[in-house]
């Protein structure tokens, strides 16, 4: 019984994936426009393992493909190793495998996405949405635009909670690139999206000109929030 054999192959495929949506996500470059965030009152059946997988709050497609993958080939993998060792190898064993590991897999992910909304749900408690607007951030995405689909940033909220927050700039602005920093001007309840504008940006500036008395009022939050972003750059450059 070999372990990297053709019969394994498909298997061995769903979990190289996996890891394939992992390192997209850590990038900020995986399918994040595609983010899970249905509305409160849509009443989807619980006991359904598949709709339960989309029943979960705030979470980027990219983990839940990433868990996905790695179960159903994992759960495969075992299921088909375990046939191989039955004797001879029927012809209807691997796609009796890919099958039947699906529904494992499947409950499995609709487990870990529950944990992880839990966790995005307490990121999420650890300031409301209009806690962070004045605050600064760092794109992680390869831009953020302002009509089609949204970004993410990576910003600190006032408690100090590192945060990744879906964004859009504002309509005519210069989109942030990647690893830029950007400053937080408003939130829209209705699309759950942060607006931004290029921090320091001709955009910004002219934003800054026409809104002194909001400025003022977020001067206290922008240079704490400038101080934890300091902090944290200083520690990613640190050996």
């Amino acid at each position: 019984m070999a372990l990297f054999s053709l019969l394994n192959l498909p298997f061995l495929l769903l979990i190289a994936l996996a890891f394939g949506f992992l390192g997209l996500h850590l990038l900020g470059t995986g399918p994040e426009s595609a983010e899970l965030d249905l509305p409160d009152d849509l009443d989807l059946p619980a006991a359904d393992p598949l709709l339960g997988i989309f029943t979960t709050p705030r979470i980027p497609l990219s983990l839940l493909l990433m868990s996905g993958s790695f179960y159903w080939g994992s759960v495969g993998l075992l299921g088909n190793l375990w046939l191989q060792q039955r004797g001879a190898y029927p012809g209807w064993g691997l796609p009796a495998v890919l099958a039947l590991s699906l529904l494992p897999a499947m409950l499995l992910t609709r487990l870990t996405a529950q944990g992880l909304g839990r966790l995005f749900q307490e990121s999420s408690a650890a300031g409301g949405p209009e806690d962070l607007l004045g605050c600064v951030g760092t794109v992680i995405s390869s831009a953020i635009p302002s009509t089609e689909g949204f970004g993410r940033i990576r910003a600190y909220s006032p408690q100090g909670v590192l945060l990744q927050l879906a964004c859009v700039t504002h309509p005519d602005c210069t989109p942030p690139r990647q690893h830029e920093a950007v400053f937080i001007t408003g939130y829209d309840p209705d699309t759950r999206l942060y607006t931004v504008l290029g921090y320091e940006s001709p955009d910004y500036l002219a934003w800054q000109h026409g809104h002194a008395g909001e400025m003022q009022r977020f001067e206290a939050r922008l240079q704490q929030s400038l101080a934890c972003q300091n902090q944290f750059e200083s520690k990613e450059l640190t050996p």
